[in-house]
């Protein structure tokens, strides 16, 4: 048997359909007409991140910058990122009073603007104030392209350091038009001094009862408000300075006395030294400006002066059991108290 398979017809009249009917070549039209706007899309998406990126870069070197500054605020030799400094490299005692902006705090009298410092910096050399000069020490570890300013106000009850920063994205040129030009942030850091504050409080505490032991007419008023009761209560009997002394290394856990020499050479015994550095000097019945007095005075100033292991100098009057005297002379106290060296007094 023979069977004889029928092909379809072709209809030859195909090509002669109308070419909007025609499937030929719909993927490459459509890819070609896809294409750009994805690619489009994909380029605003990095732009996009890129800028997010640039703001947030912005932002934490800012911030880094503000929270240096305040860190390192209380001493001009200090480390940005460690906080060390050498040793008796510092400011000047009285800053705060002088060299921190004081005249912010009188802005709602007079008019009075922050100081600031505007970046990027000058090669003009280091600004005058000591304010300045740690706002250009902050401003050293930035790139270039950072434009803006650093800026610090003082209110007494609100010390701030503000960064106020500004830098252009490294766009292509046709997209400046279409994003911001630039960004800007603005980062503010408070200037806290928890060791400074507690030195304040305790002042203001010392002398107020002072000056009220002085305001009610008691006389003998003690430099030390609190003049450690366990020291004062018990009644001993000293006859002697060498007695005082022992009597005292008793009282700060049985150190023993030391010598120990000055820069220029010259001996000086210690009748105690704690851990804290603080060298106490034991002084029996009533004491007078001599001149053995004063060449002690003069090494005392001498350790106090040089970085050493001598943080500071305290005087200890003790009374004579024998005639009741007791305390230094008044033009030995008032030089005692000037040149900074502690006076107690054992009733």
């Amino acid at each position: 048997m023979i069977v004889c398979l029928k092909h379809p017809r072709v209809r030859r009249d195909a090509w002669r359909q109308p070419i909007w009917r025609s499937q030929a070549g719909s993927f490459t039209l459509e890819a070609s007409l896809a294409f750009p706007i994805l690619l489009l899309a994909v380029f605003v998406l990095l732009a996009f991140s890129y800028m997010l990126f640039n703001r947030t870069d912005l932002y934490v070197m800012a911030s880094q910058t503000a929270d240096r500054a305040s860190y390192v605020w209380d001493n001009s030799a200090k480390d940005m990122e460690t906080g060390a400094y050498p040793p008796g490299q510092r400011d000047s005692l009285y800053w705060r009073s002088s060299s921190d902006s004081v005249s912010d705090m009188f802005s709602f009298l007079v008019r009075n603007e922050a100081t600031r410092l505007h970046l990027p910096l000058s090669d003009s050399g280091l600004p005058g104030s000591v304010p300045l000069k740690k706002l250009q020490k902050a401003a050293t570890i930035l790139p270039s392209g950072v434009k803006g300013e650093l800026s610090y106000s003082n209110k007494l009850y609100s010390r701030q350091v503000e960064a106020i920063f500004e830098r252009k994205p490294i766009l292509p040129i046709a997209s400046e038009g279409w994003f911001a030009p630039s960004h800007a942030v603005a980062v503010k850091s408070g200037v806290i001094e928890p060791v400074e504050l507690i030195r304040t409080v305790d002042l203001a505490r010392t002398f107020a009862g002072r000056l009220k032991d002085l305001l009610t007419g008691r006389k003998q008023a003690l430099p030390v408000s609190d003049p450690l009761p366990e020291w004062t209560d018990r009644q001993v009997k000293l006859t002697s300075e060498k007695e005082a002394a022992a009597y005292l290394r008793s009282l700060l856990g049985n150190t023993a006395s030391i010598d120990i020499k000055t820069p220029s050479g010259q001996l000086r015994k210690l009748d105690a030294l704690d851990p804290d550095g603080l060298f106490h000097e034991a002084k029996f019945g009533y004491i007078s400006k001599s001149e053995a007095v004063e060449r002690q005075l003069a090494k005392d100033l001498e350790l106090l002066e040089t970085a050493g292991p001598i943080k500071g100098v305290v005087w200890h009057f003790f009374r004579d059991s024998r005639n009741g005297k007791l305390g230094p002379s008044k033009p030995l106290r008032k030089e005692l108290e000037k040149r900074g060296i502690l006076v107690i007094i054992h009733s």
